[in-house]
């Protein structure tokens, strides 16, 4: 009986694949989709592929092995390839050496709605993984999964993608340089001749390698997506911080507590009149609070400037770079919490990396970020983020 369930699903959380993998016996198997709950037990573990999509691969450079540590500082090591906010994403990581991490980063919507699956389904889940890591890494190694349509290309032990057939000449010249053999299950979607090497690659050996646990797992318990974060606390230091905040509060009251209050209406007298003779009159909640009243009129006129800004730095730039690149398209323009998006089309990535570069050099007060590389209809598609600096 097969030990291990690999689940596939689509952009819709549809189940597209049902494979049965026996780790003892090595042997793997499809079945139809219609079969899936009839083979689930509570003994059976679970693995589920999620749309190359959904997750962003990278490494981090964090000179730690501490856990906490990592938590903490991860995210932020990696914040400027990130097109969302640090905090909006779940982040799962495998240390590769002392000082460099395997990163998986899926946005915590995208977390919620896979709990969300796993529940629905009873299931007893052990890994979910991005379908992009599906095959073997192998260093040297091209692995080339071919799947109906889609290629899932891994080129030695940093590139992953998927991409389509036509794409695969261009793949292989940009990133395939250290690939002297290629491994593959269907060797004939590529010339071979360029290759010292062409092993076979087979269902069971794409099992073997996930259920290895040789790549990053974004599963690590059913409450991973939980804001909360459980942990041991030792309630010495706590109790201590209590105490001193007591004694210092009774000290401030006791004995300065004159001294503070006539600090505080002076420095409010001041406020006062900076802010009246700024704005004119005020009404009686900025006489209360003057200080909160001159940080919403600033914060207020900051508001008004920076779109403009931002949007018509934009299109200067964008009219430049692409009157450089002619290659790319622009789909689509979009101004989001004073940061502008720019959704670009191009033939090639290596034509979208260009043009990035190119606005970068342009936009020299700005930094411009760049999204998950997608290939729809024969053209990749990205999205451009510009930030103030």
């Amino acid at each position: 009986m097969a030990d291990f369930l690999l689940v596939h699903i689509d952009n819709q959380l549809d189940i597209t694949q049902v494979i049965t993998y026996d780790k003892a016996e090595n042997t793997a198997s499809r079945l139809p989709v219609e079969a899936f709950k009839s083979v689930l037990s509570n003994k059976t573990e679970v693995i589920i592929l999620v749309p190359a999509s959904w997750v962003y691969l990278t490494h981090s450079r964090v000179a730690s092995r501490s856990a906490d540590i990592l938590e903490k500082s991860i995210p932020y090591s990696i914040e400027d390839e990130l097109v969302n906010d640090v905090e909006d994403n779940y982040y799962a990581w495998k240390i590769s050496t002392p000082e460099q991490q395997s990163v998986a980063v899926i946005s915590k919507e995208k977390r919620h709605q896979l709990n969300q699956f796993i529940k629905k389904h009873h299931l007893n889940v052990s890994g979910i993984y991005s379908e992009a890591v599906f095959c073997p890494a192998k260093q040297h190694h091209l692995s080339l999964w071919q799947d109906g349509n889609k290629l899932l290309l891994r080129f030695s032990l940093d590139a992953t993608m998927v991409s389509s057939e036509q794409q695969l000449p261009a793949l292989i010249s940009a990133f395939g340089d250290d690939c002297q053999h290629l491994l593959t299950n269907n060797p004939d979607v590529v010339d071979g001749h360029q290759f010292e090497s062409v092993k076979s690659l087979d269902l069971a050996d794409c099992c073997a390698y996930l259920v290895a646990d040789k790549e990053v797992n974004l599963y690590r318990g059913d409450d991973r997506d939980s804001e909360q974060e459980h942990k041991s606390i030792s309630w010495i230091k706590p109790l201590m911080a209590i105490g001193f905040l007591a004694i210092s509060w009774l000290f401030i009251n006791v004995y300065q507590g004159w001294q503070l209050a006539t600090d505080i209406a002076n420095i409010k007298k001041q406020q006062q009149e900076i802010l009246t003779d700024k704005f004119g009159q005020l009404s009686q909640t900025e006489q209360r609070d003057p200080f909160a009243a001159m940080q919403s009129r600033l914060k207020q006129a900051n508001n008004q400037n920076q779109p403009n800004n931002i949007l018509l730095d934009g299109f200067h730039f964008l009219g430049e770079a692409n009157r450089q690149q002619q290659s790319v398209e622009i789909s689509g323009i979009r101004l989001f919490d004073n940061n502008l998006e720019i959704q670009i089309t191009a033939p090639t990535i290596s034509d979208i990396n260009n043009y990035r570069q190119q606005l970068q050099n342009l936009a020299n007060d700005y930094r411009v970020n760049i999204g998950v590389n997608e290939l729809s209809d024969g053209v990749y598609q990205s999205i451009l983020t510009m930030k103030a600096r």
